[in-house]
């Protein structure tokens, strides 16, 4: 069809339109050489700029006219709304009022982009219309209408994935992106270091342990600590404390003091506390003072131990208070339902046999479970038999059950670390290290004494 014809046919459509009082409703021809067809597509189409056929259109006359896909700009499908949309704004005048009018139209037909057009042509012809201006949410900054985006942005805000934040906090976002991202990949090489480690293969062992050992981002940190702080072999959590202590990250000193605190290995737990050093110690000096008053002994003589190790006087008070404790444990306690006496004749009476003392700690989430006080996989000394205290003979143990025993500790590591931090001797008695402890710190500040 040539250009002359359809451009003829478009402008009978567009009258028979006008004509008919009505809106013009149909999709939309975009022409090459200028200009619009509107009706209805007889073809299924795609709307833009590729057209792979000739497009036939159907007209309000009921005449369907062929167009050559080199003849096509673009198409548009469009609904019926719009294009009384369309019919509108080519009927009214441009003028706050007609513009007013169409923007509560749209609102009616739910045509929110239209919508703001209208709204933003209304501003353009009165810059002060408040209503416009709320409803397109714009906001007054020095006497001033703008944008939400340009208000922030006078405030010193910039816009990151859709929120209003300070560039300071979107640095600190971006950091913590990239510290994730790096960690995974931490993550991935250390699995691979791990299974390593794990096989029957010696030099992967080697090369697993040497890499483990040259370890020096800081990223690394949380990853080495989620995936051997539990490792079997004592010589790869070694290894493991060894590198954490080579990065002194704050999480790498965090994980020093739990690992020197709980780890089964006397050996690593050492090097552990050997391996806060400097500043670092500033962190971890926090953590074992409030570890003082863990619910296990055990724990609060460690924490001691590495109190009077780092040498700062300001834990004297905290270690006085730790001079002695109480704690609860479960225990495990036989109950046989008769004792044999002499000939075999049973005792009048149940007796019961309580095991020796063997704490069985709570477990705690995150760190690796602290040894027992009794030796692992013994229940007697010496595997040894229970003997009847009346007779000699074996007992028969029918029932065990768990009770709560609160037992009382003087604790020597407290004491010792006392001593070294103080140079000073009061034994057990809380009363006279406080008493003194008080006086030498008037004595500190007045300044008649010097530091221990």
């Amino acid at each position: 069809m040539s250009r002359s014809v359809i451009r003829y046919s478009l402008l009978c459509f567009l009258a028979v339109g006008m004509l008919s009082g009505g809106p013009v409703r149909a999709d939309l021809v975009r022409l090459k050489g200028g200009g619009e067809l509107r009706g209805v597509f007889l073809d299924k189409v795609v709307s833009g700029r590729v057209v792979a056929s000739p497009v036939r259109v159907e007209t309000l006359t009921g005449g369907i006219i062929t167009i050559s896909q080199d003849e096509v700009e673009f198409l548009a499908k469009r609904s019926r709304t719009v294009e009384e949309y369309e019919w509108k704004t080519r009927l009214a005048s441009n003028t706050v009022e007609a513009h007013w009018e169409l923007q509560e139209w749209c609102k009616q037909q739910g045509l929110k982009k239209e919508r703001e057009a209208e709204l933003l042509l209304i501003v353009a012809l009165e810059p002060e219309h408040e209503a416009a201006h709320r409803m397109l949410g714009h906001l007054q900054h020095d006497g001033k209408w703008m944008t939400r985006d340009e208000s922030m942005a006078a405030k010193g805000y910039v816009k990151y994935k859709g929120k209003y934040l300070f560039p300071q906090e979107v640095e600190l976002l971006e950091a913590s992106s990239v510290h994730r991202d790096a960690e995974v990949d931490w993550h991935k090489r250390l699995h691979v270091l791990q299974g390593w480690l794990r096989s029957n293969n010696q030099s992967r062992q080697i090369q697993a342990r040497q890499e483990l050992s040259e370890i020096s981002d800081g990223d690394a940190v949380g990853p080495l600590v989620k995936m051997f702080r539990n490792e079997s072999a004592d010589d790869v959590r070694l290894i493991f404390v060894r590198t954490l202590a080579r990065l002194q990250s704050t999480a790498a000193v965090q994980a020093l003091v739990i690992q020197s605190l709980f780890d089964n290995s006397s050996a690593v737990r050492v090097a552990a506390m050997e391996g806060i050093t400097g500043k670092s110690r500033d962190i971890a000096i926090p953590i074992y003072t409030k570890a003082l008053s863990d619910d296990l002994n055990e724990i609060v003589c460690r924490s001691a131990v590495a109190l009077g190790h780092f040498g700062n006087p300001e834990v004297v008070p905290n270690l006085i208070d730790a001079l002695s404790s109480t704690h609860t444990y479960r225990q495990k306690v036989l109950e046989p339902t008769f004792l044999a006496g002499q000939g075999g004749a049973p005792l009048l009476q149940p007796v019961e046999i309580v095991l020796p003392p063997r704490d069985i700690p709570l477990a705690i989430p995150g760190v690796p479970l602290p040894l027992s006080l009794g030796t692992p996989g013994s229940v007697y000394p010496g595997n040894a038999a229970p003997q009847s205290v009346i007779t000699g003979m074996p007992v028969t143990v029918t029932r065990e059950r768990t009770v709560l025993v609160t037992r009382q500790f003087q604790n020597t590591e407290v004491l010792a670390a006392l001593r070294k931090l103080t140079r000073e001797d009061f034994g057990y008695d809380k009363r006279t290290w406080m008493l003194w402890w008080t006086a030498h710190r008037a004595e500190l500040k007045s300044g008649q004494a010097s530091k221990p």
